[in-house]
Parts: structure tokens; C-alpha cells; sequence
């Protein structure tokens, strides 16, 4: 049973949150969101008291989850707060009805409570199904401040109807970068990193698609093996994206100067990671937005419309992941590169950061104290 204090709105000045992502799930770049937005939060005036969490069995007493018998406790955490936050990554899109209803569900309890509901950066689409569109929709409407994180993120919610929409930038951009330690030893190899995930699982076509994709970047790290350079493969999504590589590693003739990532890692190790690097593949959303932390070279490979979105706020190289000449594409840009008369940079520009930057830190605004 709800007191009449939990349903009061809150006396105190700062704004209490409860945040609601796609969290403990072994995802680095989701797990990268909540920490912007926390940092951010203690900035703004407002503190995250409670998140939603994926984990079975959470040891932050904060977290809670939408789960049968955990229900009741689900319920008294919004009702504890002065708003719902929807905070950060691709959650409004319809690779699954069961999350979107999860989320539909927590915005329909925040209302009746009289809790506000806001949309602080979120990545929206793409829609595969009606059923998807109709609950990104009713989402989306019951929130009171709606921001987004990209241009494309608010033609999709255009499309569906939805107004008053605020383009911001992922949360993970309002984070620095950690200071260059001045004691670095030389490294004898120069190095990149390759960022992958497992992809096109909602096509026909999947397993296909995949297999082109792995012999193409194979033939990638091979030129960069044969030219000198170490290899090295990050895993963002543990341990899902290590299945990934290690298909992609198998495919290799030698393994001499290759290393692949053998535990889990949070977004400061992954700076520390891309800091040591020369240059960056990036499939992951995340490795984009830490090579534009790190102002590292970096080409993105678009398994989804997001990463291309991000390719083009960067200024950085674009790939398509069904290209089936996408080794060439890169090895020539790469050759290309390396002749100074060209004036090809691969690095993000550093006026784009900073409009992102900028951007993030708007939408935590609007989201988090409006």
C-alpha cells in the first residue's frame, strides 16, 4: 500500500530521478549513459534515486526491476520521485515488444502517480513491425520534455506524430576524456582497434550477411598484420561481441600480433584502451563517441542508422557492413590518407565535438531540472 507521503510530490529542491534504461545487461556503452547522466545529475541539481536494472540480482541498492514478485517495490520507487527519466541509448525501437511494453507500462504508472516522464538523449527506430511504432508512439506521448539524440531520432517520432522534440547528443559526450599520462613508453608496432558486434539477427538473410561481413574484416586486419601493425580486438558488449571476434580471429592465417579482449570493461578503461590506439574500426556506437573523446582516427562501419548518423555529426569515414569490397574501400582510404598532398582526415573534427558536447549537455538539462 502507497502512503500518502510516497504520493505527495517531494518537498526538497533537487529534483529526484528515477532512471529507466537498458541497464545491467553487460553493455559498456548503456552502463557508460547512466554514469554521464549521474555526473550530470549531481551538476543539475537532481539526484538518481533509483534506476531500473536488468540485473537478476543487483547489489546497488538503487536498482530495481520490473519483475513479478518485485513489483510493488517497481511501483514505490516512481512514486518516491518527482520524475521518470527515459535516459539514453537505442531503447525506442521495436527489436522486441516486450521492452517497449515495459516501458509503455512504467509511463503510464509514472502519470497516474503524477510523476512527470521526460526522454532525456534517446535513440529512436528502427521500426520493424506496426506493433512497435504504436508503442514508441503512446511512449513518447505521455513524456512531457522529449529529447533525442540525433536528427534522425526526431524524424522517426516526427513520422509517428509526435511533436516538440529537442535534438540532443548521447549523454556520453558531457564526459572527459582522462588527461594523456606524459610517461608513455614508445610502442614498437603501431596499433588499431577494432570494435565489432553481432548483428543482423532480424534478417532473413542473417547468418549470410555475417559471413560476408567477418570474411571482409579479416582481410582488414590481415593488410593491417602484413603492413606492421598490432591488432587488437575490444569487446563493448561482453560477452557478446568477444563471439564476434573470435569468429573474425579464425578466419586469420597468423595470430602473432593479434590480441582479442578477455573480460569486461567499463568506459574508463575503454578511453585508456583508445588513448594507446592509432587508429579505430569502429562498429559500436560507443567506440564512435570514444574515438571522438579521444580524437583518434577512426572509419564506422553502419550496421544501423545511428552509426551512420554519428559518422556524419563526426565527419569521420562511413562504411557500409554489406559492402562486399568494404576491405578495399578502407585499405585505399587508408593509402590515401597516407599521402599528405590528399589532406584526408580521419580524425573527428574537434568543432563537431564540441556541438555535440554542447547538445549532450542540453538534453540532460531539459530532461534532468526543466
Amino acid at each position: 500500500m502507497l502512503t500518502a507521503r510516497e504520493l505527495a510530490p517531494s518537498p526538497r529542491s533537487r529534483t529526484r530521478v528515477f532512471l529507466v534504461g537498458w541497464y545491467g545487461v553487460g553493455n559498456l556503452g548503456d552502463e557508460a549513459i547512466r554514469e554521464a547522466i549521474e555526473a550530470g545529475a549531481s551538476i543539475l541539481h537532481a539526484s538518481i534515486d533509483y534506476y531500473a536494472s536488468r540485473t537478476e540480482r543487483p547489489r546497488d541498492a538503487r536498482a530495481v526491476r520490473l519483475r513479478c514478485r518485485a513489483w510493488p517495490r517497481y511501483v514505490r520507487a516512481i512514486a518516491s520521485v518527482d520524475r521518470v527519466v527515459f535516459g539514453g541509448g537505442g531503447i525506442l525501437k521495436d527489436e522486441g515488444v516486450g521492452p517497449l511494453i515495459e516501458l509503455l507500462a512504467t509511463a503510464v504508472l509514472a502519470r497516474l502517480l503524477g510523476r512527470r516522464v521526460t526522454l532525456l538523449a534517446v535513440g529512436v527506430g528502427p521500426f520493424y513491425t506496426r506493433i512497435g511504432r504504436v508503442l514508441v508512439f503512446l511512449i513518447a506521448w505521455l513524456a512531457s520534455v522529449r529529447t533525442v539524440r540525433d536528427a534522425r531520432s526526431a524524424r522517426y517520432l516526427a513520422e509517428l506524430g509526435i511533436g516538440d522534440i529537442h535534438v540532443g547528443a548521447d549523454p556520453v559526450f558531457t564526459l572527459s576524456a582522462p588527461p594523456l599520462r606524459g610517461d608513455k613508453a614508445p610502442r614498437p608496432r603501431r596499433r588499431v582497434v577494432f570494435c565489432l558486434r553481432p548483428w543482423f539477427h532480424m534478417s532473413a538473410r542473417g547468418q549470410q550477411r555475417w559471413d560476408v561481413l567477418a570474411l571482409q574484416l579479416s582481410e582488414l586486419a590481415t593488410y593491417f598484420l602484413d603492413t606492421g601493425w598490432h591488432v587488437h580486438f575490444s569487446c563493448l558488449y561482453w560477452p557478446r561481441d568477444r563471439v564476434a571476434s573470435v569468429d573474425v580471429v579464425s578466419r586469420l592465417d597468423t595470430c602473432d600480433a593479434v590480441s582479442l579482449q578477455d573480460k569486461p570493461m567499463d568506459w574508463s578503461a575503454l578511453v585508456n584502451e583508445f588513448t594507446e590506439a592509432d587508429y579505430v574500426v569502429a562498429m559500436r556506437y560507443h567506440a564512435l563517441v570514444a574515438a571522438g573523446v579521444t580524437g583518434k582516427p577512426v572509419v564506422a562501419l553502419a550496421y544501423e542508422p545511428k552509426v551512420a548518423s554519428l559518422a556524419v555529426e563526426l565527419g569521420c569515414p562511413l562504411f557500409s557492413v554489406d559492402d562486399p569490397l568494404l576491405a578495399e574501400a578502407v585499405v585505399g582510404l587508408l593509402k590515401e590518407t597516407a599521402n599528405p598532398a590528399n589532406q584526408i582526415e580521419l580524425s573527428p573534427a574537434p568543432d563537431r565535438m564540441l556541438g555535440l558536447r554542447r547538445r549532450a549537455w542540453d538534453a540532460l538539462r531539459l530532461a534532468l531540472s526543466t
